[in-house]
């Protein structure tokens, strides 16, 4: 299969996708965000919903390391798959978030690689990154 015919396949899998299970929560969503509004964003039933159908669509780890059980599509592909679920302002992620696997990729130690990214991969663990930033005094004046 060519790296075209990839790519139009995985695009119509995450259309269908982002058609039928999140474009219909974007109504719960909209109202989420109104000032005032107790309706929560999603809730975790859907989350899971969404990883789940994601995962079973084959949908899941599309750009992280084949060897650890990822895709490792390329990134017009990746730009396919964003702008797919660009259509959608419910805010979902396909599984893992890949910025932070290609940071811990890039950055971690071998023992941080062979602890987290596989459980990270398989969903079985949740990914977080803090930034920080200079205290104000540190940073030169004009």
């Amino acid at each position: 299969m060519s790296d075209d015919e990839q790519t139009a396949m995985i695009r119509e899998t995450v259309a269908k996708f982002v058609d039928r299970e999140l474009i219909p929560l974007e109504p719960q969503y909209l109202k989420s965000r109104l000032p005032g509004s107790d309706h929560p964003e999603l809730t975790s039933e859907h989350r899971k919903r969404l990883r789940d159908v994601s995962k079973e669509l084959g949908l899941w780890g599309l750009d992280a390391p084949e060897d650890l059980g990822g895709h490792d599509l390329p990134t017009r592909t990746m730009a396919a798959v964003h702008e797919e679920l660009g259509r959608s302002c419910v805010p979902f992620v396909l599984p893992p978030d890949s910025p932070n696997l290609r940071m811990l990729q890039a950055v971690g130690t071998d023992a941080q690689k062979k602890k987290y990214m596989q459980p990270y991969i398989e969903g079985r663990m949740a990914s977080a990154i803090a930034i920080s930033s200079p205290a104000p005094a540190a940073i030169p004046r004009a």
